[in-house]
């Protein structure tokens, strides 16, 4: 729910709400600090381990850092981009599903022991190439009619044919092995070699964001934020009963082939194609003026009274963070 503020540029308040963190209740204990910059933000709402904030200034934010207790913490900070129907995140980091931190409860069940690793945010997925894979739940937003983006943190080892995110017959974006290039296919066209092996510059053993958008017959590859590739495919997508999958190929809803050689993070499936301009955002994790973003905290804390401190580029505020 919105809290109101007030609006004056140069007051950040930051508001007593309650967040929950590994199994702990987190009160922010509200304060308000000052600045002389444009770059403001405050706190608007929180929902299970996440914090959203809004920008409130008339400068994007291009960096935001926080510490805990004076030690740095990794953060994660998404922009609130309309159109978001499922985000695994990982940060679980063990067990045997991933949580769909959209909101759509669109849970996956990990299939024969891909393992939790550090990743790009926080945890990851690292699926061995042989029989690994996560299997959704039969979510209906995942089935999109229309347009499409899929987005992802990969780090692939490029040792065989590697499926980042599959729905059989509706949307499928695939590395091949031994090169590195991307291939995609969608229900109006389902067919890698009509759409071709794409080299769009990913490379082996490294984190790189990976998206493809869809949208009424043309399809765009991006990598770290640039268009690398686009051309006429098909048309709009139509729905299919095929569940989807995260790591590999799945032709009767059991992965098959094409396991995923490598790690995979922060995989999304929004509704629409975004624009460039948002996927940068998405890629560099700016926040507008006037947007929402959320803010998850990527530590295990403890029961307590901790300080925390979180910083834009040009400016810090601190708050008692008191956990139950």
């Amino acid at each position: 729910m919105f809290k109101a503020i007030s609006s004056i540029i140069g007051t950040l308040l930051m508001l007593i709400i309650t967040i929950a963190l590994v199994g702990f209740s987190y009160s922010y204990i509200s304060g308000v600090f000052t600045t002389k910059t444009a770059e403001v933000f405050y706190v608007v709402d929180s929902l299970n381990d996440t914090v959203t904030i809004s920008n409130s200034g008339t400068a994007v934010v291009n960096s935001m850092r926080a510490t805990l207790d004076g030690n740095s913490i990794p953060i994660a900070v998404v922009p609130n981009i309309q159109g978001l129907v499922g985000y695994w995140s990982f940060n679980e980091g063990s067990g045997s599903t991933a949580s769909d931190n959209s909101g759509n409860r669109n849970i996956g069940s990990l299939i024969n022991g891909p393992m939790w690793i550090d990743g790009k945010y926080g945890k990851a997925i690292q699926f061995d190439g042989v029989d690994d894979g996560i299997k959704q739940n039969d979510g209906s937003n995942v089935n999109i009619v229309g347009d499409i983006t899929v987005e992802a943190w990969v780090k692939p080892t490029l040792g065989s044919d590697s499926t980042v995110v599959h729905k059989d017959g509706q949307y499928s974006l695939l590395v091949r092995g031994g090169t590195g290039f991307v291939t995609w296919a969608d229900s109006s066209i389902w067919s890698y070699a009509t759409f071709g092996n794409q080299n769009i510059g990913l490379q082996a053993n490294t984190w790189q964001h990976l998206v493809a958008t869809d949208t009424g017959g043309t399809v765009r590859l991006y990598l770290d934020g640039q268009d690398k590739f686009n051309k006429p495919f098909g048309g709009f997508l139509t729905a299919t009963n095929a569940i989807m999958h995260i790591g590999c190929y799945s032709g009767t809803d059991v992965c098959s082939t094409n396991f995923f050689n490598g790690a995979i993070d922060e995989v999304r499936i929004y509704n629409r194609a975004l624009s460039e301009s948002e996927i940068k955002q998405l890629y560099s994790g700016l926040i507008l003026p006037g947007q929402l973003a959320t803010i998850k905290p990527l530590a295990t804390l403890t029961s307590g009274k901790h300080t925390l401190r979180l910083c834009t580029s040009s400016m810090c505020s601190t708050a008692v963070l008191t956990i139950r």
